[in-house]
């Protein structure tokens, strides 16, 4: 679609009717019938799932040229991105007062107001802010003209309730009751003026630009920095957002790295410990490691049994608030507690300069110059059959081509969130080399046509936070105004938004809930706008298969089957870790050739072949190709091709449970499939002896009828004991999974 000129507006004839000529993305200018031009900013949102187009003006031209109108079209679709109700602007802007000077009445108002507050709160804060009011409002009286100022004014300003008499419109006049309120009720929480004060200085940012979707960022500042979060600074946050206290509450709530004390509970200890229980660490007894600990510390410490945190490859791990402490044991972890080690070792990485001398940002380059088509980056990405690897699978050249097709501005949001028990991949590749993902981001937002990027990252991750923060500033330097703008959010320990309208959400600043579909996210995604959603995999591999031809990527595989899956492999294996093999390997074959075979006094009994909801599969079963679609006859699949290993040392039926004690601990509750699914199955899998029908029976209602993935495939290792190791549940002893106390 070609730009329009003066040339192409002067010449627009008038016609009987309105209509439109169209500089694109939205930014159109009106012909009228009468001759006379208008610009106008079109575009779409949704509203209880239905779309409905919104109209900005502009302006007239040639008042406003095409340059103003591009520059405001270009700051409307950045508004836009950064979830703005761009109407709401308009409509503060047209009530906005021209003068500022206060009239009398504003200033008697104001007075009596912090006169109310005096019995509302202590007598210190009160006098704070009468003096505030005092310094600011009081000289301003020297001003005013006080000649048209009434008693009738005076009487309604100092008593706004009192009575008054008003002419009907039958003419007769009659006195107007108004019950006064003598003695005010407090309603909900005070403010404490001294929190709200430490507050404003924690977050440190200019308090005309608290945002909304940086509630779960402004929880962390306070996190950190106190070690929990109570009532005051939660009342405090709300008012300083100018939001409920319940909207504040119900995010800080329903976050596990949050720790809320509510009035009268105990403080918890200023440092936290905490130790995986996922199973790839119970296997290698992270159970009585945290037994250890709890029993010398003795609460002056306090320790937590969490679910995975994404270093499975060195279990037992725990962490000292933010640093890992890898292949932990009761010596490693006193000692980082001794020295006060709390902060994660960041490891040698592939750097912005390095990465440079090694060519890369050359192909990002060759397509803004157009030496590289567009075009031709879809097709490669298509012919590669490149699919999304967070688990989903979805073909990435397809959803790029959705993308495109849909209204600007259109948002790009990067899910780090990798929180199924037994994958690690992402981290491995962000903290080896971090610019190779980021390049890739970068060329699937000047494809695709990108305005916004959010970049979502789990908040185990302390070390890849600091990488990635470090090298987006240098990316900022670099690139400046050429790349789109890109935001680092922190997760705060929910499973659930790995899903990615659950993320969404979270990066709203919401409770991470699943959204129903119809609408997709690409349509309807972050802040109402079109999302391409992507794991930070799928788009590592985008620069190679670009670079090297899609023919190259293809060239791997095994089985039928084409392309390179990074495999997160941990159990009982010599050699666990990320393993880069043909897609369609064979679990032996992935065993043999890449993890070093079996642990000694091991022999290989079953295995997990897509982390805690891929299901669970027989040693005898170890000939199945592992690759996107392979494992659906057999009730499993690959995800994020997290590969536990057990032996024969292990017993099933206890992996089985503690990974459904995990659903129910991460389950978000929305659906009641999977709430009370995931209770029951986990009360009923510590039975001695299972009640075979009636489980078979909870995990097909959980399956068929949850909303989101975690429902739906929480039941899958559930059923593969039930179907696969029939004897198991019978001679089990199960320990019970308890739940992270915050």
């Amino acid at each position: 679609m070609s730009k329009l000129t003066d040339k192409i507006i002067c010449d627009a004839e008038s016609r009987p009717t309105d209509y439109r000529l169209s500089d694109g993305s939205g930014l159109a200018i009106i012909v009228r019938k009468n001759g006379n031009k208008h610009w106008q900013f079109r575009y779409h949102i949704y509203e209880n799932g239905k779309r409905k187009e919104r109209i900005y003006s502009l302006g007239e031209y040639p008042s406003i040229s095409i340059e103003e109108a591009r520059q405001e079209h270009s700051s409307l679709k950045k508004k836009l991105a950064n979830g703005e109700d761009i109407q709401n602007i308009k409509r503060r802007h047209k009530l906005k007062i021209v003068s500022n000077q206060p009239s009398f009445i504003e200033i008697a108002q104001d007075l009596k107001k912090i006169q109310e507050k005096k019995n509302q709160l202590d007598y210190k804060s009160w006098k704070r802010e009468l003096s505030k009011f005092e310094s600011s409002m009081l000289p301003r009286l020297k001003n005013l003209n006080l000649e048209n100022l009434t008693a009738d004014d005076l009487m309604q300003a100092l008593d706004p309730h009192s009575d008054k008499k008003e002419q009907q419109k039958d003419g007769l006049i009659r006195e107007k009751k108004f019950k006064k309120n003598k003695k005010l009720r407090n309603r909900g929480r005070k403010v404490n003026l001294d929190v709200k004060d430490d507050l404003i200085r924690l977050i440190n940012i200019d308090t005309d630009n608290y945002r909304r979707d940086h509630l779960i960022e402004y929880l962390h500042l306070i996190q950190d920095a106190k070690g929990h979060i109570n009532e005051e600074y939660m009342t405090a946050l709300a008012d300083l957002m100018d939001i409920s206290q319940t909207e504040v509450y119900e995010v800080a709530t329903f976050y596990h790295h949050f720790d809320i004390i509510k009035s009268g509970d105990t403080v918890p200890p200023s440092l936290t410990v905490r130790v995986c229980d996922s199973v790839s660490c119970e296997l290698h007894g992270a159970n009585e490691l945290a037994e250890t600990l709890d029993s010398y510390y003795k609460g002056s410490v306090r320790i937590q049994k969490v679910p995975c945190i994404g270093r499975c490859q060195s279990a037992p791990v725990a962490v000292v608030k933010f640093n890992p402490i890898d292949h932990a044991d009761f010596k490693k972890i006193k000692t980082a507690v001794d020295q006060k080690k709390y902060q994660p070792e960041i490891p040698n990485y592939i750097t912005m300069s390095d990465y440079i001398h090694k060519g890369g940002y050359e192909l990002l380059d060759k397509i803004k110059k157009g030496s590289i088509t567009k075009e031709s980056v879809l097709v490669e990405l298509e012919n590669s059959s490149l699919r999304g690897l967070g688990g989903a699978g979805f073909p990435a050249g397809k959803k790029w081509r959705i993308l495109i097709e849909q209204e600007a501005p259109r948002l790009l949001a990067v899910n780090i969130d990798e929180g199924e028990p037994g994958t690690f991949k992402d981290r491995h590749y962000l903290e080896s080399d971090p610019h190779r993902f980021l390049e890739g981001m970068l060329i699937a937002s000047e494809v695709v046509g990108i305005d916004k990027i959010y970049i979502y990252l789990r908040d185990e991750y302390a070390a890849v936070r600091k990488i990635l923060a470090d090298e987006l500033d240098n990316i900022r330097d670099k690139f400046k105004s050429e790349i789109p703008d890109i935001e680092l959010r922190r997760g705060a320990g929910a499973y659930i938004c790995g899903e990615e309208s659950a993320m969404i959400e979270s990066i709203e600043g919401k409770k991470g809930m699943p959204r129903l579909r119809p609408p997709f996210v690409a349509q309807v995604g972050l802040f109402g706008r079109p999302t391409l959603a992507h794991n930070m995999e799928t788009l590592y591999w985008v620069r190679d298969i670009v670079e090297k031809g899609a023919d190259w990527f293809t060239s791997y595989g095994r089985n039928n089957r084409k392309g390179l899956r990074s495999f997160s492999v941990s159990g009982r294996i010599k050699k666990p870790g990320v393993h880069l093999a043909p897609a369609g390997i064979t679990v032996r074959e992935l065993i043999d050739e890449y993890a070093g075979g079996m642990e000694e006094g091991h022999n290989f009994y079953a295995y997990f072949p897509g982390g805690a909801s891929g299901g669970i599969l027989p040693a005898s079963m170890d000939n199945i190709p592992l690759d996107f679609d392979t494992l659906h006859e057999y009730g499993c699949f690959i995800g994020s091709a997290a590969i536990v290993i057990l032996s024969d040392k292990d017993k099933v039926a206890q992996a089985a449970s503690t990974t459904m004690g995990f659903f129910l601990h991460e389950s978000c509750g929305k659906c009641t499939p999977c709430r009370v699914g995931t209770s029951k199955a986990t009360e009923m899998m510590k039975e001695k002896k299972w009640n075979v029908p009636l489980l078979s029976e909870l995990s097909q209602v959980m399956s068929d009828a949850s909303i989101c993935g975690l429902g739906q495939a929480a039941s899958n290792p559930l059923k593969c004991v039930i179907k696969y190791f029939p004897n198991e549940p019978e001679t089990t002893p199960i320990v019970e999974y308890k739940k992270v106390k915050n």
